[in-house]
């Protein structure tokens, strides 16, 4: 790869594109099993507000 390349898109850090590549994979992986447990946390602490009673939809709601 010609060396202009490399430093237009950034890849000065990474050497070729073929490990820019995969860090960006390893990034994207990393990000999105962060979110996995983030909706999993918050649907496990919501269903224990529920189970306990202290957060039923609909109940005390003013109209």
């Amino acid at each position: 790869m010609p060396e202009g390349v490399g430093r237009a898109f950034g890849l000065s850090g990474f050497g070729t594109a073929e490990l820019f590549i995969s860090g960006e994979y390893y990034g994207l992986i990393l990000i999105l099993l962060l979110a996995i447990v983030c909706v999993q946390l918050s649907t496990q602490l919501m269903a224990k507000l529920v189970d306990q009673g202290d957060c039923v939809p609909g109940v005390g709601a003013v109209e």
